[in-house]
C-alpha cells in the first residue's frame, strides 16, 4: 500500500494506481532545527497540525504518506528524533502505523545491503501482482436479513422518502451533545497532548483488571466524566461516542498480517440521560473545586465508582459487539452504496451524532521497541535504534465526532493521548479540561489501586 496513488480520488469511482517510481524527496521531510527540550513538544505539536492540514499532492502520481523527522537535543546529549509516519487513511490504520513503525526500525538496525534500485533520489518500483484484496474481500463479513431490511428502512427508505408529517422530530433533552454541525470550514486542527508514564499506567491497568473493565473503557468514562462537570445538563443532556475496531485478526488466513492496510470498523454507543445524570450528580457533590484541592478519600472512591460504572457499562456493550463481528457490520453494506463521496457530503449542515471517538492503537510491544544491543567496530558498546515514545493524531474531521481521543504507547513507556477537534466545533476551554482532566483522573485512580 506504500506503493499506490489515488486517481479520481474526488469522483464517485476513485481507484488505486500502481507507481513506477517515487521520489524519495516526495515522501521524506528533516526538520533541520534541533529544539531543546523547553517548548520542545509545542514545535512538535505545530508541526504535526500543519501536515494534518495539508491536502496530499497530485496522489494519482505520488504516494499519499510520507515521513517527517524531527531532531530534539536532550540532557545526555543523545540525540533524539521523532520520525513522524504521516498517511492517507485509504492506505493505512492506526494498527498499520505501529507496523510501520517496527519494520522501520528493524531495517534502520539491520546490517543487510537493499536490492532496491535507486539512482539520485528516485525509487524505481517493479511491478507487483499480489497486492492485497480490498478490505470487504479480506474480511468475511456476513448481513442478516433483519440487520439489512433494518437498515435499508431507517437509512434510506424512511429518511428519504416518508412524508414529513409521519416523520417526528426528536425530543431535545434525549440528543447527545456533539459540538457544531458537519463542516468542511475552517480547515484548521487543534492538538493536545497527554502523557500518562508507567508508573501512573501500570496501577491503573491493575485496577482496571479488577473493576472487570479495560483501559478504553475507563478513557471513554473518564472523558464523559469531564463533560458532564463542564457541561450543564439542559445543553448537553447526554453524550454518544464511537470506539474504532480493529479487524485484521479476522481477514482471510491467505492475507499476510503484517501488511500495511485500512482494516477497522467502528462501534457506537450512546450514554442513557440517567447514566449521564447520575455521574453529574455524584461529582457534583464529591470532586473537589480545582484540581489542586486534595479531596478526601471518600470522595475519591465515590467518584471512581460512578466512573467505572460508566466504564463498564460501555466495555460491556462493546465487548458484545465484538463478540458478533464480522456479521452485521456497517462496513459491509458500502457495497451497496453508488457513490460513497456524496453520501459523505450530504451530511454537511447537519449536527454531528457523535460526541467523541476514542482510537487506541495499543502499545508497540517492548521487543519490537528495543532490538538486541550491538557492538561497533571499534569495541564499543552501542544500543542501536530504539523506540521510547508514541504518539497517535488524527486530522480534523468535518464529518464526524466532535473530537477525536488518540491512544498509543510503548510497553514500559507509558502512554501518550492526544486530542484533536476542527477549529470552532468545540470550545477549546473543553478541550483543555477535558485534558487536565485525563491528567487528573487518571492520577487520582492509580492512587487508589
Amino acid at each position: 500500500m506504500l506503493r499506490v496513488g489515488i486517481a479520481d480520488e474526488d469522483t464517485e469511482n476513485p481507484t488505486f494506481v500502481q507507481l513506477d517510481t517515487i521520489d524519495l524527496r516526495h515522501v521524506t521531510e528533516l526538520n533541520d532545527r534541533v529544539y531543546s527540550d523547553d517548548g520542545y513538544h509545542v514545535e512538535l505539536l505545530e508541526a504535526i497540525r500543519a501536515q494534518h492540514e495539508q491536502l496530499w499532492p497530485e496522489p494519482s502520481r505520488r504516494p499519499v504518506w510520507k515521513i517527517i523527522v524531527h531532531q530534539v537535543s536532550t540532557a545526555d546529549s543523545s540525540r533524539a528524533l521523532d520520525v513522524a509516519f504521516a498517511f492517507h487513511h485509504v492506505i493505512s490504520d492506526g494498527k498499520a502505523a505501529l507496523l510501520f513503525h517496527r519494520d522501520l526500525l528493524k531495517a534502520l538496525d539491520s546490517e543487510i545491503g537493499t536490492s532496491l534500485a535507486i539512482k539520485g533520489h528516485i525509487l524505481y518500483l517493479k511491478p507487483v501482482t499480489d497486492f492485497p484484496g480490498p478490505f470487504e474481500s479480506l474480511v468475511p463479513f456476513t448481513l442478516s436479513w433483519p440487520f439489512f431490511l433494518k437498515t435499508l428502512w431507517t437509512e434510506l427508505i424512511w429518511k428519504n422518502f416518508a412524508p414529513s408529517f409521519l416523520q417526528t422530530t426528536p425530543d431535545p433533552s434525549t440528543l447527545p451533545w456533539a459540538g457544531q454541525p458537519n463542516t468542511l470550514e475552517p480547515c484548521k486542527t487543534n492538538i493536545r497532548l497527554v502523557q500518562i508514564p508507567s508508573s501512573i499506567l501500570d496501577p491503573l491497568l491493575v485496577l482496571c483488571r479488577q473493576q472487570k473493565t479495560t483501559l478504553t473503557p475507563l478513557i471513554h468514562a473518564i472523558i464523559l466524566a469531564s463533560l458532564s462537570s463542564h457541561l450543564k445538563a439542559p445543553e448537553a443532556p447526554t453524550f454518544a461516542t464511537t470506539t474504532p475496531i480493529a479487524l485484521r485478526h479476522m481477514t482471510d488466513p491467505s492475507f499476510d498480517r503484517n501488511q500495511i492496510h485500512c482494516l477497522v470498523t467502528g462501534f457506537n454507543y450512546a450514554f442513557s440521560t440517567a447514566t449521564v445524570a447520575t455521574l453529574r450528580d455524584t461529582l457534583s457533590k464529591n470532586k473537589p473545586p480545582s484540581h489542586t484541592a486534595v479531596s478526601s478519600t471518600t470522595d475519591q472512591l465515590n467518584c471512581g465508582t460512578a466512573i467505572f460504572t460508566a466504564a463498564r457499562e460501555l466495555g460491556t456493550a462493546l465487548k458484545v459487539r465484538i463478540s458478533t463481528l464480522p456479521a452485521d457490520d456497517q462496513i459491509a453494506l458500502l457495497k451497496y452504496v453508488n457513490d460513497t463521496r456524496n453520501l459523505h457530503l450530504s451530511r454537511l449542515g447537519k449536527r454531528r451524532e457523535r460526541t467523541w471517538e476514542v482510537s487506541n492503537i495499543g502499545s508497540i510491544k517492548l521487543s519490537d521497541a528495543r532490538p538486541e544491543s550491538k557492538s561497533l567496530p571499534n569495541g564499543t558498546g552501542n544500543e542501536g535504534w530504539r523506540i521510547t515514545r508514541s504518539i497517535f493524531t488524527q486530522g480534523a474531521a468535518p464529518i464526524g465526532a466532535a473530537f477525536d481521543v488518540n491512544v498509543a504507547g510503548v510497553e514500559g513507556e507509558g502512554i501518550c493521548i492526544t486530542i484533536t477537534w476542527q477549529e470552532g466545533i468545540v470550545e477549546e476551554t473543553s478541550m483543555d479540561s477535558v485534558a487536565s482532566d485525563l491528567v487528573y483522573w487518571t492520577r487520582r485512580l492509580a492512587e487508589t489501586s
